[in-house]
């Protein structure tokens, strides 16, 4: 999972812009939109929610599908049939 290229990230008010589209980020995602700045594997991603929401790994998934569902406009489209994940 990765942000796509056009998007400015304001820090101090804590929210994402694309285009058109602006959208504040929420306390508890925060989190997830630094590691995704900071270009993590989803692998990588895993483990963080895992750790930092005290989840399985099953839990982690669902709360990784809640983020793309939530701030989706500013990510990128995987192309049908990968699934760029490897165990780290």
């Amino acid at each position: 999972m990765k942000f796509k290229k056009k998007i400015k990230f304001d820090k101090n008010n804590m929210t994402l812009e694309l285009g058109n589209h602006k959208k504040t980020i929420s306390p508890e995602d925060d989190f997830i939109v630094q590691a995704l700045q900071n270009h993590v594997s989803d692998a990588y991603l895993l483990k963080l929610v895992m750790k930092t929401e005290q989840a399985d790994e099953i839990e982690a998934s669902f709360r990784m599908a809640s983020f793309v569902e939530e701030y989706g406009e500013f990510l990128e489209e995987e192309p049908a049939g990968t699934i760029p994940y490897r165990r780290e």
